[in-house]
């Protein structure tokens, strides 16, 4: 077992990065780096580059969303590694998400660290997709293809840590769920080596939601608490969103189990929280349900208020879709016209590619002419040097 925790701990690899980017990166990945002031990582060696990268995802974890000022410093650059990274970022948090473009971007970032060697961006890259398909949901088989590139270019504590979370929700299985907890109990520690709060806590509220399909409530809601308990005096975008969903399944546990007025205090609090756009649905589910408890309750001035709550959030959701639907539209139409561009290239091509065929047969058949010709020209010249010398044989015979 000890074996099994540290053998994906460290990865002495060539790497083009600096040493000082990677540290940071590391620091930035297990969520300290948030609250360095910039101005200390200006005095480091670092690459304009790095440095404005890493400035850049410092905003993204601190306030959740992309200072798009940065793509102008990154568009006057040929494309790389950081830039495509920044790239997805601007996609996957734009307003509705444009996944696929995100998704795109990351690997082609991906690539070019593979092709560079450089085991630091690789290791970047990968945590990058994992968490954009966790979100999304809907391509979780492509999980094992990452995963095995991500345990080739493990560099960090914090790295093990990560591969392992997701290498446990790859081997999730419904009907195995105490294999899933085994696998918890041991990768846990290593996150909790790895300092990283917001990784430690995502351990813990899976490990609920496991106990959960066992009907354990007990450990469950222990682990729910513990998990809250890590991040709970965390202010940063990244760490309330995390906090909204413990407070909802905290929240959702204690109804259950009749504590109405506690989990009511929770579900208040995770009202508060500004989540994304594709997590509203929970907000519009929980008000729901807490409208229809004040009327069972006969309190029909908090049912109307949590009813409002919902609609109103059911509205935002709305609008939601209708972005996603006109946002699907927009890039079926750019696929549309990316795909007619690539038949029209593939006709050019063709009718180039005819065109050369044509001439090398022309060019092929005025040689052989040519060939031909001087052939016969020279066979002629040989008959007629030939029919001489007989005519002139003849002549001296006749003498």
């Amino acid at each position: 077992m000890r074996n099994l925790i540290f053998l994906f701990l460290f990865t002495i690899s060539f790497t083009s990065s600096s040493q000082n980017f990677k540290e940071y990166l590391d620091s930035l990945n297990s969520n300290k780096l948030i609250y360095f002031k910039d101005s200390l990582l200006s005095n480091n060696k670092l690459s304009l580059d790095e440095l404005k990268y890493l400035q850049f995802q410092k905003k993204i974890k601190f306030k959740g969303y992309v200072d798009t000022l940065i793509l102008n410093f990154f568009s006057k650059k040929n494309q790389s590694i950081l830039k495509n990274i920044i790239i997805g970022d601007a996609n996957l948090y734009s307003f509705p998400s444009k996944d696929s473009l995100s998704f795109d971007s990351y690997n082609k970032a991906l690539e070019e660290s593979v092709d560079k060697k450089d085991y630091i961006l690789v290791s970047e890259c990968i945590k990058k997709i994992l968490y954009q398909l966790l979100k999304n949901r809907k391509n979780l088989n492509l999980l094992p293809k990452y995963l095995n590139i991500y345990k080739e270019n493990l560099n960090t504590v914090n790295d093990s840590a990560t591969y392992f979370y997701f290498k446990t929700i790859n081997d999730f299985d419904r009907n195995k769920i105490q294999k899933s907890i085994n696998q918890i109990q041991v990768s846990l520690p290593v996150a909790i080596r790895s300092k990283n709060k917001y990784l430690i806590s995502k351990y813990l509220q899976f490990n609920g939601i496991l106990y959960r399909q066992l009907s354990n409530r007990k450990v469950e809601l222990e682990n729910y608490t513990k998990a809250l308990n890590y991040i709970e005096k965390e202010k940063t975008y990244l760490f309330n969103i995390e906090k909204f969903g413990l407070y909802v399944n905290i929240a959702s546990t204690l109804y259950e189990q009749g504590n109405f007025k506690e989990s009511l205090k929770l579900y208040n609090k995770a009202n508060l929280i500004e989540i994304p756009s594709y997590r509203i649905i929970e907000k519009v589910k929980f008000n729901n349900i807490l409208s229809n408890n004040y009327f069972k309750l006969k309190d029909y001035k908090n049912a109307y208020i949590y009813l409002q709550k919902a609609n109103s959030h059911k509205e935002e959701l709305n609008e939601f879709k209708k972005d996603i639907a006109l946002n699907d539209i927009n890039v079926k139409y750019k696929t549309a016209e990316k795909e007619k561009e690539l038949i029209k290239e593939k006709q050019n091509t063709l009718i180039s590619e005819q065109k050369r065929k044509e001439t090398l047969r022309f060019l092929y058949g005025s040689l052989v002419f040519l060939l031909l010709g001087g052939i016969i020209a020279y066979l002629s010249l040989k008959n007629s040097k030939k029919k001489r010398l007989l005519a002139e044989q003849q002549k001296e015979l006749e003498k």
